[in-house]
């Protein structure tokens, strides 16, 4: 029988972590593309597709630049409060926006 810190170390969870990541990825992103080019016309499909890839560009960095600038300014301590409550404040943004 493993114990808990020998599969951490294995990496067999971080393994099965990407895999149930992946999945899930795939499974909530394969039928966006089909949904957006039946919403629009035929000339709107190529900008609504290119909204949404210039979108991925900006928007996915971000993460790394609030991890970064909070754990420079507050410490460690700090952005582990910083960035569930930043998280917390953008999901009530999207539940309001619905």
């Amino acid at each position: 029988m493993l114990s808990i810190s020998a599969i951490l170390r294995s990496g067999i969870l971080v393994l099965a972590s990407f895999l149930v990541f992946g999945l899930g990825d795939s499974l909530s992103y394969a039928p966006q593309g089909a949904y957006l080019a039946e919403l629009y016309r035929e000339q709107r499909v190529m900008m609504a597709g290119l909204a949404y890839q210039l979108s991925a560009v900006l928007a996915g960095g971000t993460s790394v630049i609030l991890t970064s600038l909070s754990l420079s300014f507050l410490g460690e301590t700090g952005s582990s409060i910083v960035i569930p409550l930043l998280s917390l404040v953008y999901v009530m943004m999207s539940v309001l926006a619905v």
